[in-house]
């Protein structure tokens, strides 16, 4: 894609952070039973955590995408 900041073709860097589907996805297996930990493997899953996208060139903001 093209920056809107600093105008260069790029391929945007990812963090995974948690996002509603994470929190949802704990609640449901410490509702459960899952409790004794089992209920954070979700924060451990990049596959339902939300995604943040950056500039490499100019560490721009360039948007979320948000699993739920």
């Amino acid at each position: 894609m093209t920056c809107p900041a600093c105008k260069e073709q790029i391929i945007t860097n990812i963090h995974h952070m948690p996002g509603a589907l994470t929190w949802l996805v704990c609640s449901g297996l410490a509702l459960f039973g899952f409790v004794v930990g089992c209920c954070l493997i979700p924060f451990f899953m990049d596959s339902l955590q939300d995604v943040k996208h950056t500039c490499p060139n100019c560490s721009m903001y360039i948007g979320t995408f948000k699993r739920l």
